[in-house]
């Protein structure tokens, strides 16, 4: 009887704990990682609205609300940046439907993004070129910060705004940003884009790239991958896409077989 007893005792502690953990655990935080190659922060909800940011693959964000259709998410993150971003390229396990509707484009300041030189001790060099062959103009006090302006072409260095009015560059690895550096528009007269198909280690390379295409009304990637002699995971590779079924018009797709 005894033994009966502490069985049920404990058959009921465990229901209990179970009860409290599965809710618990089947609870998803609301955010999400870019799962593109460089993901636009606009201003609104849709492609009419201006580009605020980009933030690159793998970079976390805050999913606070989304728009009635469910296709653009708005982020609101610590570091002051605030905006829509299309829910095709999130990678999240929390369900977006369950997220506020809020159609409206908010009015709002994007703060200005800032480097730190988060050393207690050493001077931050600032060069006047993005380029350790050009010359140190000015130097970033331990704790010092400065609004940063734009980047090089691959994010390794970032401009600054001296309080002098002045305009320096420096080097990524030695300061710290209250955004990622490379998530800022590049200002030395590249532009932003996909890296070259395969990536430079790939064994594919450039030999399978046959040309461009550009995405018209009516096209899906599978038709277009038929029409080639392609596949969709190719093109999916080539071009950085993260689901099969969202191309636009007017997209300029990189075919390779």
């Amino acid at each position: 009887m005894k033994q009966s007893l502490r069985l049920l005792c404990l058959l009921i502690v465990g229901i209990l704990v179970l009860s409290l953990v599965i809710p618990a655990a089947a609870q998803d935080a609301p955010v999400a990682s870019v799962a593109t190659g460089t993901l636009n922060v606009r201003s609104g909800p849709g492609l009419s609205y201006p580009a605020i940011a980009a933030l690159p693959y793998g970079f976390g964000v805050n999913m606070v609300a989304r728009n009635n259709a469910g296709n653009w998410i708005y982020i609101d993150q610590p570091s002051g940046l605030a905006g829509w971003v299309n829910v095709n390229y999130l990678y999240t396990t929390f369900r977006t439907s369950q997220l506020p509707v809020f159609d409206a484009a908010p009015a709002f300041q994007p703060a200005q993004p800032q480097v730190v030189n988060e050393s207690p001790f050493v001077n931050v060099s600032v060069w006047d070129r993005p380029d350790r062959r050009g010359n140190v103009i000015a130097f970033l006090p331990p704790g010092g910060s400065a609004p940063l302006l734009g980047r090089n072409f691959d994010g390794s260095w970032g401009q600054i705004l001296l309080s002098d009015g002045r305009v320096g560059w420096v080097e990524r690895t030695t300061v710290g940003a209250t955004v990622p550096i490379r998530s800022i528009d590049p200002v030395d007269g590249s532009v932003t884009a996909p890296p070259p198909p395969g990536g430079p280690n790939s064994a594919l390379g450039n030999s399978g790239v046959v040309g461009t295409y550009v995405v018209r009304a009516g096209d899906s990637l599978l038709a277009i991958a038929r029409r080639y002699n392609t596949t969709v995971p190719a093109l999916m590779a080539a071009n950085n896409l993260s689901n099969p079924d969202v191309i636009f018009v007017g997209q300029t797709l990189t075919i390779i077989r």
